[in-house]
């Protein structure tokens, strides 16, 4: 079964970075050369060799709550970090403190070990003839993908905006390791970054051309093949929805909408219907709009971990005011409410104040397992149809407003409230974009690169702000060799 291809690779993942060298932290290379030429001699290896790599995608320190949740939501404040360990510090920009560094070089070490792995498969597929394997281009896409994915996030966390100030610290982002070997990667620019993150995706938008027709607009969990289910893999549409929102955060929206519009044409991922929030299932992949996420049983509980816990520390409670952003006096009977409000938040659970995670888990003492209808996938988008519409209305704004409020519409609508085209006001201003920007993606972990790129403020406190033009304060820190040698050693 596809689920245990997932965990098959359990000894690569935990047992290799212990053979790994330790002399730099970018020595990601385990040397099990026996194993790696096993693995690429047959479909089912290469297979193999992916699943393992997805599932150290969804670890903790990289998308299994790291990076998909715990810093962005705390640090835009969409959520109050509590408990006084290094999370509290980073959401109070304090990027330089002991313990927010601790989680900060965890994500890093993490992160670049599976950009290895990601690594091996690429070099491997390099040096062998196309038709050896069935399915050798989505293989070779899929991997592609996933290199661009986790630097671009990289990127985003850890080097200032692309349109920084600081050039100084534009000059030097992170490393864009693309070879799996002891050579020592040297750092890159921001821009650099970002044009080998677009490099690695339109290469893989070729090679992933098959998912046109593997792709189904209609879609189960049904199915145990490598090419079943593919929203559960980095699939062609996946690809152009991260190039849409990788030229969206450098602010290149004409580019942006050439992709989001791929997307959004492609007819393979509907929105919901007003009538699909009222047994909205939580915890899950949504079978419509998500364009790519990864299978994780164990997501809700992590998120539990953190949102539910009375007391430690790394703890998150919802931020008092997001109540006030879901009022809405055009939303549909009885007035004022929004059907994001009611379906994604819920009663408090031991503390107060709590939050019943939207969308991304339902918290039963931890799991979701007894409320799991087993029709969709345990847990956590990464990509969702609803940004493509909302990157094609900012970027439409100026030049074609009529046309950018029919693509806002869209998604309105299906969220059951009144549209723009059709209130007073008639269309659509930047403001409304950024409000309904932040109220479709709560607790997604979205909104602190959105503020990143806007160059927000930051409101601490009542009384303390943080300058968004101030570029240091959306830069989490880079780990030095000393920080990770601790950690290795």
């Amino acid at each position: 079964m596809k689920t245990i291809k997932y965990i098959k690779l359990l000894f690569c993942i935990t047992v290799l970075p212990l053979l790994t060298s330790c002399a730099n932290f970018l020595d990601v290379n385990p040397k099990a050369e026996v194993l790696n030429k096993d693995l690429f001699e047959t479909d089912e290896g290469v297979e193999d060799a992916l699943y393992g790599v997805y599932s150290t995608y969804r670890g903790n320190e990289i998308y299994g709550k790291y990076i998909s949740v715990l810093y962005p939501e705390a640090m835009s404040r969409n959520f109050t970090a509590r408990g006084g360990g290094g999370l509290d510090y980073l959401s109070h920009g304090d990027f330089e403190n002991g313990s927010a560094r601790t989680l900060s070089n965890a994500t890093w070490k993490r992160s670049y070990q599976a950009i290895g792995y990601v690594n091996n498969i690429i070099q491997n597929l390099e040096e062998i003839s196309p038709t050896k394997f069935r399915h050798y281009n989505l293989y070779k896409g899929e991997a592609l993908a996933l290199r661009a994915m986790l630097h671009f996030d990289l990127v985003r966390l850890f080097a200032v905006d692309y349109n920084a100030n600081d050039r100084e610290a534009w000059n030097k982002a992170i490393p864009y390791v693309t070879r799996y070997s002891y050579d020592i990667t040297p750092y890159y620019t921001v821009g650099e970054v970002y044009n080998k993150v677009i490099k690695d995706l339109k290469d893989a938008e070729i090679c992933l051309e098959e998912d046109r027709q593997l792709v189904q607009a209609e879609r189960t969990n049904v199915g145990t093949e490598f090419t079943d289910c593919r929203i559960i893999h980095m699939n062609l549409y996946a690809a152009q929805a991260l190039l849409a929102r990788v030229y969206w955060m450098k602010q290149d929206l004409d580019s942006a909408a050439i992709y989001a519009k791929k997307v959004i044409d492609s007819q393979k991922f509907p929105l919901m219907a007003s009538s699909d929030f009222v047994q909205f299932e939580k915890g899950v992949l949504n079978m419509k709009e998500t364009i790519f996420g990864l299978y994780a049983p164990t997501y809700a509980s992590n998120c539990y971990s953190i949102f539910g816990k009375s007391s430690g520390t790394d703890m998150l409670t919802l931020n008092s005011e997001y109540e006030d952003l879901y009022i809405n006096t055009q939303g549909p009977t009885p007035e004022g409410s929004d059907l994001r409000f009611s379906a994604w938040f819920g009663s408090t659970l031991e503390v107060s104040p709590a939050c019943v995670k939207m969308i991304n888990a339902m918290f039963d003492g931890g799991s979701t397992e007894s409320q799991y209808s087993g029709e969709s996938y345990l847990g956590v988008s990464l990509i969702r149809i609803p940004e493509m519409y909302y990157i094609m209305a900012e970027a439409l704004l100026v030049k074609d407003p009529e046309q950018a409020t029919v693509y806002f519409d869209k998604v309105i609508e299906s969220r059951g409230m009144v549209k723009f085209a059709d209130r007073s006001e008639g269309q659509i201003t930047a403001d409304d974009i950024y409000i309904e920007r932040r109220k479709e993606y709560y607790g997604e972990g979205q909104q602190w690169f959105n503020m990143k790129r806007l160059k927000k403020d930051i409101q601490i406190s009542e009384s303390n702000v943080l300058d968004g033009r101030v570029d240091r304060n959306y830069k989490m820190l880079i780990p030095t060799d000393e920080d990770l040698r601790e950690n290795y050693d």
